[in-house]
């Protein structure tokens, strides 16, 4: 909204230009790499804090059923009602299941390790011919492709990538591994399983298409 921005979130215009200027950055650092600069070890480890996300957004939920039950059998919300002002207790919590991370865990190990090997690399491929780090930097410009499913998001099969979506509930926000967030945040725990297993298929795919690109530039 420019009329809030020059009244109340930058009105002296100072963001909006450090804002487009680290754009410009960006892109004039992409566009004038001999190679394209991905990190991938830092992707990794974005992936991990994303893991470590989920993790606890199921432990979370886990223990505020468990507490909405102990308050329940304990009849807390009888003992605080008001008699002129009766409301009804709040209904139990769904307990969330056991869920199993390994897999998503192998596949982002499985990218970190990719990564590692990647990185070390970069440094020949300077050496290639202008041909050959230009067919390099084609095959590292499909890469985010890896996080896409052709099925797409539940309910949202246009949204196609798995690792970032908006949130169905919050506009411009962005949700990370939007298919297992969003199935827990509104408890629908099955498909938060199956969404599970789509991601760390996802990641395991990127690690793949990692390794071969840095196998076949590792061999010219």
């Amino acid at each position: 909204n420019p009329w809030f921005e020059d009244h109340f979130g930058d009105t002296n215009e100072l963001y909006g230009r450090a804002l487009a200027q680290t754009a410009g950055s960006l892109m004039m650092r992409a566009a004038d790499a001999d190679i394209l600069p991905y990190d991938f070890t830092i992707l990794s480890q974005t992936l991990k804090t994303y893991d470590s996300e989920l993790k606890a957004l199921l432990k979370s939920l886990t223990d505020d059923a468990k507490t909405r039950k102990r308050n329940l059998d304990l009849g807390l919300y009888a003992l605080t009602n008001d008699p002129k002002n009766p409301v009804q207790p709040p209904a139990a919590l769904p307990i969330a299941p056991e869920m199993n991370f390994s897999s998503l865990d192998k596949s982002i190990g499985e990218l970190e390790n990719a990564a590692a090997v990647f990185k070390k690399s970069e440094s020949r491929w300077l050496q290639l011919s202008p041909g050959k780090r230009n067919a390099l930097n084609a095959k590292l410009s499909l890469t985010e492709r890896r996080f896409s499913s052709d099925v797409g998001l539940p309910r949202r099969p246009w949204v196609r990538n798995l690792l970032y979506a908006p949130g169905t509930l919050t506009g411009y926000g962005a949700k990370t591994m939007p298919g297992v967030r969003e199935a827990l945040e509104q408890m629908r725990f099955a498909e938060a399983k199956e969404q599970l297993i789509l991601i760390a298929k996802v990641v395991h795919d990127e690690a793949e298409y990692l390794e071969q690109i840095t196998v076949e530039f590792n061999s010219q």
